[in-house]
């Protein structure tokens, strides 16, 4: 998976004088924030908001970007796995797609931006998620070969 610095507020406190302060800066996998306190004390990270979207193409647990990413009609279309690209094919392929009555229990269709669901990028949209399903059925094998060799090569 690609490494992006990403957006976040870091939340302080220092455990000499209490303190609390918040920092904004780009945070990748490699960061290491640290920082000391104007009383002079090491303060402490107590929390890690990161400003991005999934909406964007990026995981909202970590922060970071999708691997499975394509340009497609001046935008960003991205999907998590290869069963997600295989569900919003067969959505957004179908003749009829049926909406619900209420917003209740609202599925990930409702929340498709427009641009995916419009039959002017139809064919665009469907063109690149068959591109990122065969790319993610590709990491798959991969994965399994690999896993299927640590096997072969454990010790009995």
């Amino acid at each position: 998976m690609p490494v992006e610095p990403t957006p976040a507020d870091l939340y302080w406190r220092c455990p000499s004088c209490g303190r609390r302060e918040t920092t904004r800066i780009r945070l990748s996998a490699r960061s290491r924030p640290s920082r000391t306190c104007a009383c002079g004390a090491r303060q402490e990270l107590t929390g890690v908001s990161v400003s991005t979207r999934v909406s964007d193409g990026y995981d909202a647990l970590y922060g970071l970007p999708f691997f499975l990413t394509d340009s497609c009609a001046s935008h960003t279309l991205w999907v998590a796995n290869r069963t997600h690209a295989e569900y919003l094919m067969d959505y957004l392929g179908a003749d009829l797609r049926r909406k619900r009555d209420t917003d209740v229990g609202r599925g990930m269709e409702q929340r498709l931006p427009g641009w995916m669901v419009s039959r002017k990028h139809r064919a665009a949209v469907l063109r690149g998620l068959r591109r990122l399903r065969e790319h993610a059925q590709t990491l798959e094998e991969i994965r399994g070969s690999i896993a299927r060799r640590e096997v072969r090569h454990q010790p009995a």
